[in-house]
């Protein structure tokens, strides 16, 4: 008869058995767990060293291809200078550029390191900064070329470009950017005039005073010119010419912006581009011609007009007459301006040639001349006339007071370069001027490794962000991301749905 002693002694002689079982099975478990992990290890490292082999297998192959050019490692000069290149010559994004590089690296057998984009950003930074740190005195004579940018936000960014005074004596072309040298660029969401002043004096006490200021006939910098006073050495003030573009722009809105046959005119074009946008004559829409700058570029609204009468004029015989018939509806209009726009084409013909004639030669006593013969189809007494007479003639007289030297008198080069700064900074609600606006000093001068050597020794990372922290307000989508916080509220939101 069994005790409770001895079932106590089989129920723990169980217990240990099934611990003992268990503590078995768990190892046999961890092994074969440990040589599963172990098998895929060497599986992978069998694929990676496989990969690798071939990898070396192909490089020995180009290397030994006589027809193909041996690997090469790209120097960071190179580098920096292939960045620099793609920006501002052919106008890559920022975020671009890094599969660029990857791109060229792999298909021709280059080395590299691929940049992130930010410090593309801080490369192209560093050189517009140091290009105008670096400007300085010169002993030739120099024309200022100012103007303020397009407002984006409330920022708004004063740049000032210096031109040699004698261009024009071997070169027969309007300036462009590697002509000039950027040396002042500011941005401010209020201008002052006397920060405008006191901007204008720091430049001239670090490059000395121009020959002559070059606007496009902003009120403000007038004002501001006629103030600063006289370098201490320099024999007078420095004269001021107003662009010729924006001159005769001005001439042309004061004749016809309150005419009647013009502004009817304009409401018809509206009119009819509404009416046919949706239509099958779409393909005649006029060109958007924007209320502000409108006779800097009025031509192309004339030109459209004579495009379509001709074309209406071929068409009038059509075979279909339901086509004729839609002609009629939505261009019957033009019969009403037909002489009104020969007439204002005239005016037009007129202003451009003596617009290519100036900004590809200047001012001086031969061109006085041929742009009196370009005048003469019009009546002495017409506004035109007298106006564009008035304007070639006081541009005359400083360059007969500069001994005769060719005049530069059209501003395009700083709207070309504005245009550049739009491309890089976007045209969304939130772009606007910030840091980005020491592009601009990238983009004016010699674009050769040395300059870029130059500029990197000059201006360090650091150097760049203290200047930025001193000189540059923030941006609005700055602002807008640090006060409204948004990245807190998605993380909140996706905290809540995971």
């Amino acid at each position: 008869m069994h005790t409770n002693k001895d079932y106590n002694r089989l129920a723990a002689s169980k217990d240990i058995w099934k611990t003992r079982a268990g503590d078995y099975n768990s190892k046999a478990r961890r092994e074969t767990q440990r040589a599963g992990y172990h098998s895929r290890c060497h599986e992978t490292l069998l694929k990676e060293i496989i990969a690798l082999n071939k990898e070396v297998d192909e490089l020995k192959q180009l290397l030994n291809d006589n027809s193909r050019k041996p690997i090469q490692i790209i120097s960071k000069p190179v580098l920096h200078l292939l960045c620099f290149q793609l920006i501002i010559n052919v106008h890559v994004s920022f975020r671009s550029i890094p599969k660029i590089l990857a791109i060229i690296c792999q298909q021709f057998g280059l080395l590299s390191e691929i940049p992130c984009y930010t410090t593309i950003i801080e490369w192209i930074l560093r050189i517009g900064l140091a290009g105008v740190k670096m400007a300085g005195k010169i002993a030739e004579p120099w024309i200022g070329i100012m103007d303020f940018s397009v407002q984006s936000g409330k920022e708004k960014v004063l740049v000032v470009l210096r031109l040699p005074l004698s261009y024009y004596t071997n070169k027969y072309k309007p300036p462009c950017l590697t002509d000039c040298e950027t040396i002042a660029v500011s941005v401010r969401a209020a201008w002052e005039r006397c920060d405008l002043i006191n901007e204008l004096n720091t430049v001239i006490k670090q490059c000395g005073q121009p020959i002559y200021w070059l606007t496009d006939g902003g009120k403000d910098l007038a004002a501001a010119i006629r103030e600063l006073p006289r370098a201490e050495d320099a024999q007078r003030k420095p004269y001021h010419i107003l662009d010729i573009g924006h001159y005769f722009a001005n001439i042309l809105k004061r004749i016809y912006s309150k005419d009647e046959r013009f502004v009817s005119f304009l409401t018809a074009v509206a009119k009819c581009s509404s009416l046919i946008r949706q239509t099958e004559f779409a393909f005649l829409t006029p060109p958007r011609i924007r209320s502000k700058g409108r006779f800097l570029s009025i031509s192309r609204l004339t030109d459209w007009f004579q495009g379509l009468r001709e074309y209406l004029a071929r068409n009038v015989r059509a075979a279909d007459t339901v086509y004729q018939e839609r002609l009629n509806k939505y261009f019957a209009w033009t019969d009403e301006f037909a002489e009104f726009i020969d007439e204002f084409s005239q005016i037009l013909e007129i202003n451009d040639k003596l617009l290519k004639l100036t900004k590809t030669q200047g001012i001086d006593q031969n061109i006085w001349l041929e742009s009196k013969e370009i005048l003469k189809p019009l009546p002495v007494e017409h506004e035109f006339y007298q106006e564009a007479n008035r304007y070639l003639r006081r541009c005359l007289q400083v360059s007969n007071f500069l001994n005769g030297v060719p005049l530069v008198i059209s501003d395009d080069v700083i709207e070309t370069l504005f245009g550049h700064l739009k491309v890089i900074i976007g045209e969304g609600k939130n772009s606007n001027f910030g840091r980005m606006a020491l592009v601009v000093g990238a983009f004016t001068g010699k674009r050769d490794i040395t300059r870029i050597d130059a500029a990197f020794d000059k201006i360090k990372t650091t150097d760049l962000r203290a200047y930025i922290k001193q000189n540059i307000p923030k941006t609005l989508l700055y602002k807008r991301k640090r006060n409204l916080k948004l990245a807190n509220i998605k993380k909140r939101k996706l905290a809540k749905t995971g």
